[in-house]
């Protein structure tokens, strides 16, 4: 509605593709995208959402081009377009990729719980445990009620096969 009121209105589009994409509706919120796109080929908000639709319709290689437009441009939301761009490459397992993205994404927004659990991931899946065990230590010690920062360290410990350390984290 609001699109048809102010149809050359950047943040409109820009706005109705992040709400298309909270409600999972992947295409609809990439041509949205593309319309603030073609009102504003430079702005890395646009950019930043046509990205995550694309990846979010299951075209990775696709969504990491653009995200990596987006970080690249000025952006709003640095952090955001990292942290996508970070679980882009984690679903497509290029790891030093998505270890990168995360850190970057992490530096931008240190009190981000989802860029510290996609780093802490990427790390442990891409054999770095130590590292990984860092930031799930860091996230259990921020909320010791949250399993996953337990889980993630059991897991970690399963890997190096130190059952004495992953079977309490388990339990916990």
């Amino acid at each position: 509605a609001l699109s048809r009121i102010t149809p050359n209105d950047v943040n409109t589009w820009i706005s109705l593709a992040e709400m298309y994409l909270y409600d999972q509706r992947p295409k609809r919120a990439l041509a949205s995208a593309e319309q603030a796109i073609t009102l504003a080929p430079d702005n890395g908000d646009a950019k930043l959402f046509k990205g995550v639709a694309l990846v979010k319709d299951r075209r990775q290689r696709e969504g990491i081009k653009v995200l990596q437009q987006a970080t690249a441009g000025p952006t709003q939301r640095p952090g955001w377009a990292w942290e996508y761009l970070g679980s882009a490459y984690y679903d497509l397992k290029m790891f030093p990729e998505a270890i990168d993205a995360y850190t970057q994404a992490v530096k931008l927004q240190p009190a981000s719980i989802a860029a510290k659990q996609g780093l802490g991931l990427a790390l442990k899946d891409g054999l770095r445990f130590a590292e990984a065990l860092v930031v799930f230590e860091e996230l259990k010690t921020a909320n010791p009620n949250d399993p996953f920062p337990w889980r993630q360290i059991g897991y970690t410990y399963g890997y190096k096969l130190d059952a004495d350390k992953a079977i309490p984290a388990f339990k916990q």
